[in-house]
């Protein structure tokens, strides 16, 4: 089975004004799999928090708002990890995000 992973974006612009590339990816898991197969662009000038990306997929996306209110909600509703790691462990929604990070959205009542 192949597997694809929705993908956020990002195009940040560096205080020299060079654009620096940032990719993050983001897996839905669990039944979200099932429900959203799109990859997701969005486009920044700065880097961005954990907070901040969430609240870009929202929206990007009216399927995903229509889920959730604001990223508050994600953190509530689902575990997240950014490189299997347990986001409150690492700052929670403020976490920094870099090039090349994986966030994981898994709901809590994901079924076994």
């Amino acid at each position: 089975m192949i597997c694809c992973i929705p993908t956020i974006r990002f195009i940040i612009e560096c205080p020299c004004n060079h654009l620096i590339s940032m990719q993050i990816h983001i897996s839905l898991r669990g039944p979200l799999a099932r429900v959203f197969k799109t990859a997701f662009t969005v486009q920044s000038s700065r880097p961005l928090s954990l907070y901040q990306c969430l609240q870009q997929l929202l929206d990007s996306n009216e399927s995903i708002c229509n889920m959730w209110a604001d990223p508050t909600q994600i953190d509530q509703e689902c575990l997240i990890l950014v490189n299997d790691v347990d986001a409150a462990v690492i700052g929670g929604l403020d976490a920094q995000l870099d090039d090349g990070d994986v966030i994981i959205l898994l709901p809590l009542i994901h079924g076994g």
